[in-house]
């Protein structure tokens, strides 16, 4: 009894080896299922991402804009339909007045735009057998221009 005790000794490691190696062990059935779902999440974002761009890019580069977009409906003279852009009061009997002057016939359904720049020195008129965005139809272009 006279000599010392000698201190106390774990016979367990107080340290869990796994947690020094940077590998908790804690919840060994929730890491999988969390790297699983993680995984097929960010495949399903960047095919999402892809579609998205691949969709929009092709409708960018297919479509073009319609060139009679800024024409906007005014009314039928006769089975004609009328399209005037940069209206003014007076611009639909001019109109009518220019159709008979040219001789077009609105005996059959046409689409016929109207445009008077704001200087106010040339008209143009286009005939169209249909809708020109729509179709390869066929349009018959007429231009006054006034001298002042």
């Amino acid at each position: 009894m006279t000599a010392k005790k000698k201190p106390y000794i774990a016979k367990k490691s107080l340290v869990n080896s796994a947690t020094v190696n940077g590998n908790n062990d804690s919840s060994p059935a929730s890491q999988p299922k969390s790297r699983f779902v993680w995984y097929y999440t960010r495949i399903a974002l960047v095919a999402a991402l892809f579609i998205f761009v691949f969709y929009f890019a092709l409708d960018m580069f297919t479509s073009k804009p319609g060139y009679f977009a800024d024409y906007h409906h005014q009314e039928k003279y006769q089975k004609c339909d009328i399209f005037i852009h940069n209206q003014k009061a007076t611009d639909l009997a001019n109109l009518k007045k220019r159709l008979d002057e040219f001789a077009i016939a609105c005996d059959s359904p046409k689409n016929v735009y109207f445009s008077l720049p704001a200087d106010d020195r040339r008209e143009s008129i286009q005939v169209c057998d249909s809708d020109p965005d729509k179709s390869n139809a066929s349009c018959f272009n007429f231009y006054v221009v006034k001298v002042k």
